[in-house]
């Protein structure tokens, strides 16, 4: 993946957690920066999956709701704050609490840096990512294989002992014997987006995540989830994993001014994002998908090429770039230190200005963009299934998507729903000829907790039968 400018962030402690675990080499350069937010993307979209369904309560028990976790993940906080460093034990956050961590992380003006935390974020979500089963059932299938590094060994393999035997029929059938050895499980080749995110626990580095190793690193995952229960409930007198659905025991920790106020910033916080959320999430992964994020990458080293260059300005994202931007301040440290290189100062990203405000400051943001790169910052371009359908090639749809700021209100002022409603639209074309829909993508949900997730539930990625397999509670996990 490449960008035509010059701003790259090197991102090197999220590039370096996609290095094989426990690899504790200092080399980055293997993985880009680049690279590196595009894997991040799809956490971070997993992630956005796994905690939905809150926004779908009514707005005072959604507010009561966010509002328990902002408290609980102060909590959380002052527990791994009062660690000692480097800590020895992984804290494991709830997913309620990760909602708050989360909306404190997208304030880094705000946000209180731990000197070791470097990208603890990302690691719990690549484990709950790596958890999520139905996710992997449409990038594997049921029988589909990967063709791995020890696949492509096993061919060459097989090729050099056919050839010894004599010819090229011998050869060929040398090399389809040798390429038989193949492995089931996740995709790890970093070949792809995704493989990439899963990169680091294919131990025998053969291109997927085998049953095995995904149970080796979900087990250690959860021993961690299962001890930070027991420092929270040996703390605090309450029960810390509560299943994703019902609202979490509301404690009392807001003994002074300061407290009160970080909780009700956060509560607002997390109502603010579900519009954003909601947006990306009803794109879906046909919208979303692997050449929407590389170029999302590209457009983000642009604005933060912008911000370079027009420092004091509110500048205002598309969706596309803020959900790049959202995927590096996720890793804290490197926020900090690539926006200190690369512009001279921390990159604010307020979202809590008035609504005329953005509306004139996104207006703004397009004149600038196309002053210094000679484009339109919304473009409008053909969707790449129309082209290879070879039809309708003159229909588009606005690629960048539109304003990452605002509420609802705004975005309807502007028309931005009816273009992302001709985005999803288009991705749902029949792509086949065969005057059927294409099967969606999928993201992870709760349905991914009962069969992958905590407390007794089915490792196995298929049953017997070649089934999805489930024995957990219809709620989802913790």
């Amino acid at each position: 993946m490449a960008t035509r400018f010059a701003v790259q962030p090197r991102v090197s402690r999220l590039a370096s957690s996609f290095k094989l675990k426990g690899d504790t080499s200092t080399d980055h350069q293997w993985f880009s920066g680049l690279q590196a937010l595009a894997a991040g993307a799809h956490i971070y979209l997993n992630f956005m999956s796994l905690t939905k369904h809150p926004a779908s309560r009514n707005d005072s028990n959604r507010k009561n709701y966010y509002h328990s976790a902002a408290t609980r993940y102060l909590i959380f906080d002052q527990l791994k704050r009062a660690q000692e460093q480097p800590a020895t034990q992984q804290l494991v956050p709830t997913r309620d609490i990760s909602m708050a961590w989360t909306a404190d992380l997208l304030r880094p003006t705000e946000y209180s840096l731990l000197s070791e935390e470097h990208e603890v974020w990302f690691n719990h979500q690549q484990h709950r990512l790596l958890q999520s089963g139905a996710l992997f059932k449409h990038n594997t299938g049921r029988e589909r294989r990967w063709a791995t590094t020890s696949s492509l060994k096993g061919a060459a393999a097989g090729l050099v002992i056919g050839a010894a035997f004599g010819g090229p029929v011998f050869s060929a059938l040398g090399a389809v014997c040798g390429s038989l050895h193949r492995q089931k499980g996740v995709n790890a080749s970093d070949e792809t987006q995704l493989g990439s995110a899963m990169k680091s626990f294919d131990h025998n580095q053969s291109g997927v995540v085998t049953k095995q190793e995904r149970k080796t690193a979900m087990d250690a995952w959860l021993a961690d989830y299962k001890a930070t229960s027991a420092i929270w409930e040996s703390a605090t007198s309450s029960q810390y994993r509560v299943p994703f659905c019902e609202l979490p025991p509301n404690i009392s920790n807001a003994d002074d001014v300061e407290k009160i106020e970080k909780i009700d910033a956060l509560t607002d916080a997390m109502i603010s994002q579900e519009s954003f959320n909601s947006r990306i999430l009803a794109l879906g992964p046909q919208v979303v998908n692997e050449v929407y994020i590389e170029r999302a990458v590209n457009r983000y080293c642009s604005f933060l090429e912008l911000a370079r260059l027009n420092p004091g300005k509110l500048l205002v994202p598309t969706l596309d770039i803020d959900l790049i931007w959202h995927v590096h301040m996720l890793t804290p440290h490197d926020y900090r230190e690539d926006c200190h290189e690369i512009m001279g100062r921390l990159l604010s990203h307020d979202t809590g200005h008035r609504k005329d405000m953005l509306a004139v400051a996104f207006e703004e943001t397009q004149r600038a963009w196309e002053d210094t790169f000679d484009e339109e910052m919304v473009q409008k371009m053909p969707w790449p299934q129309q082209q290879s359908m070879k039809k309708d090639t003159n229909r588009y749809y606005a690629g960048c998507g539109s304003c990452g700021f605002g509420d609802r209100a705004f975005h309807d002022n502007l028309g931005h729903h009816e273009v992302e409603g001709e985005m999803i639209r288009e991705a749902s074309v029949d792509i086949d000829g065969d005057g059927e829909a294409t099967e969606p993508t999928c993201w992870a949900d709760d349905s991914t907790d009962q069969k992958n997730g905590d407390d007794g539930c089915n490792w196995d990625f298929f049953d017997g039968n070649g089934e999805s397999s489930s024995d957990c509670a219809s709620c989802g996990g913790d």
